[in-house]
């Protein structure tokens, strides 16, 4: 297993890494770049239950995603007054106290500018993750209603949904939860506790990348990587894989795996963090992969991680290839970016009066900009210099 030297700020614990450059998306017309103080800009309200924003590659629409399975599109700054997609009939009614269930996540194709490709991931009645594809005129202000099912993983307990710079779509699963109740995560055999890796533009509905470790057998072909809770971030940057595991109980984790090849184990439930959870033997009979990054909630003010993104934007210079998240409660935004001596955390100077208490998601636009997703009260802010 691998150990990590262990740094601490303000319930912020983080391990020693190395960062270089991330990639670079489209430049915005509109983008000023320069250095300063960071605001928060009110871009949409009004919205209910929402989850989380996203957009294509170069796509100057913001798409909004609604828990109870509607997608908004913001253009220029205007509501768009029809939504881009209801799936409602479709996803299973959100817990009032989760973040869990409903519709999730959206991810459009790398060429969606030409293909109108875009997948969603959702709880369905029954309370199974689904993985859905769905096809829109790229520019069309509406989708087709009508999708195709690729995956479903019943009782997972969340789901996320990202491309990487291989063209393959990433999906994230969580454990049905009470501490890996089913014994999922350790199992190579089950979809859930895991990341998954898919080619959607080989086979019918997607093929298997053979450099999944598992491809020729041993398990489950889809799999990337296992030991995790509830993988609700992920993010690509310099050659690797970043995965934001929400945990269980005081410590989140930020992971890392190369994108190289091979595998990762995460620990869990036999690990949580760096902390042996299971009787001695087993933690040490366990190959595991230790947190690049912990979040401690643990005495302190803060609750729970908001998975990030890695800024790849241009209109904050300062930020540049630094790992963006967040606290639920305080509100509290931070960066990770190489220094001397590893990967130190740097509070930013926001103001999060608004979002305290609120926060749900961090997203990005086409750009690489960055957006902060409340709630209750149902607003989207970019971060944006003042």
């Amino acid at each position: 297993m691998r150990r990590t030297t262990m740094l601490g700020l303000a319930g912020w614990v983080l391990s020693v890494g190395c960062a270089d450059d991330a990639t670079s998306f489209p430049k915005p017309r509109t983008c000023a770049a320069r250095s300063g103080p960071i605001a928060l800009v009110e871009v949409g309200n009004g919205f209910s239950a929402l989850r989380t924003v996203a957009a294509p590659v170069g796509d100057r629409r913001l798409f909004v995603v609604e828990q109870t399975g509607k997608i908004w599109v913001i253009e220029n700054a205007e509501l768009q007054a029809e939504p881009f997609i209801d799936l409602t009939d479709l996803v299973g009614a959100p817990a009032a106290s989760t973040l869990d269930r409903g519709l999730r996540s959206i991810a459009f194709h790398p060429g969606y500018a030409s293909n109108g490709r875009f997948f969603v991931s959702y709880s369905d009645n029954s309370g199974a993750a689904v993985v859905a594809e769905y096809h829109a005129e790229p520019t069309a202000p509406v989708a087709d209603p009508i999708g195709v099912v690729l995956l479903t993983a019943p009782g997972a307990n969340s789901s996320t949904l990202r491309f990487g710079p291989d063209g393959y779509l990433y999906i994230g699963f969580g454990d049905a939860g009470g501490n890996d109740r089913l014994g999922d995560s350790q199992a190579l055999t089950s979809l859930l506790g895991k990341v998954l890796r898919i080619d959607i533009d080989q086979g019918a509905p997607y093929a298997i990348p053979q450099t999944n470790p598992l491809a020729n057998g041993g398990g489950a072909p889809e799999l990337l990587a296992w030991g995790l809770h509830r993988p609700k971030g992920l993010s690509f940057a310099f050659d690797s894989l970043w995965i934001a595991d929400v945990a269980q109980n005081s410590i989140d984790e930020i992971n890392r795996m190369s994108l190289a090849g091979g595998s990762a184990n995460f620990g869990w439930p036999v690990f949580g963090g760096q902390t042996c959870l299971a009787s001695n033997d087993e933690c040490f009979a366990l190959s595991a992969t230790f947190p690049e990054m912990l979040f401690d909630r643990f005495g302190s003010d803060v609750c729970e991680l908001i998975p990030g993104e890695h800024y790849r934007g241009t209109c904050l210079p300062d930020l540049r290839g630094a790992y963006i998240a967040a606290d639920a409660c305080t509100g509290r935004v931070g960066s990770w970016g190489n220094t001397e001596i590893g990967v130190l955390f740097t509070p930013l100077s926001v103001d999060t009066s608004e979002i305290q208490n609120q926060l749900v998601a961090i997203g990005t636009d086409g750009f690489g900009e960055l957006y902060l997703v409340t709630r209750e009260s149902g607003k989207v802010f970019r971060m944006q210099v003042e």
